[in-house]
C-alpha cells in the first residue's frame, strides 16, 4: 500500500460537500421535472432518467449519512448544535424514496420488464408516453421533493 494523499482520504468534509452538491442537484431536477411534466407530459426516457439520476443522488447522499460522527461533525462545523443534519438527511430520504417509488409502481412493466417502448406494425420503435395526468403522483412527489431541501 502507496503513502495516502489527500484525494485519497475520505473526510467528513468531503463527504458533506459531495451530499450538499447531491441535494442540490436532485432539488433542481426534482423543481425542473415537475415543471416540465405539468406543461405536458414526457417520453418514458424521460422518466426512467429522473429514476436513474434520483438513485445516483441519494446513492451519493446516504454515504455522508452513513459516516460516523457525520451528525456532531456537521454541528460543529456551522455552530449550531441544534441542529439535527441526520433527521433533516431521513426526511429529504423519504420524499427521495417516494419519486423513485411512484416510478417503479407506475411505470408500465409486464412482471418482469418494463414497457418503454412498442413496437409497430411497420417494424419501428415507438417510445412510451406519458401525459401531465399519467404523471400527476410524480409531480407531486417532486414537489415534495424539493421542499425538503433548501
Amino acid at each position: 500500500m502507496g503513502f495516502p494523499s489527500l484525494e485519497s482520504k475520505t473526510t467528513l468534509d468531503r463527504l458533506f460537500r459531495d451530499a450538499q452538491a447531491a441535494a442540490g442537484d436532485a432539488k433542481r431536477l426534482a423543481i425542473s421535472a415537475a415543471e416540465n411534466l405539468q406543461d405536458g407530459g414526457a417520453p418514458s426516457r424521460v422518466i426512467l432518467n429522473i429514476a436513474s439520476r434520483m438513485a445516483g443522488f441519494r446513492s451519493i447522499m446516504d454515504e455522508a449519512r452513513t459516516a460516523p460522527g457525520m451528525g456532531q461533525w456537521v454541528k460543529d462545523e456551522i455552530d449550531d448544535q441544534s441542529i439535527d443534519i441526520i433527521a433533516d438527511f431521513n426526511t429529504m430520504f423519504a420524499a427521495l424514496d417516494d419519486v423513485i417509488a411512484w416510478i417503479v409502481t407506475n411505470f408500465p412493466n409486464d412482471g418482469t420488464y418494463i414497457l418503454a417502448r412498442s413496437l409497430l406494425p411497420t417494424g419501428q420503435l415507438s417510445e412510451r408516453q406519458f401525459t401531465s395526468g399519467q404523471t400527476a403522483g410524480l409531480q407531486s412527489a417532486l414537489t415534495a421533493l424539493a421542499a425538503t431541501i433548501d
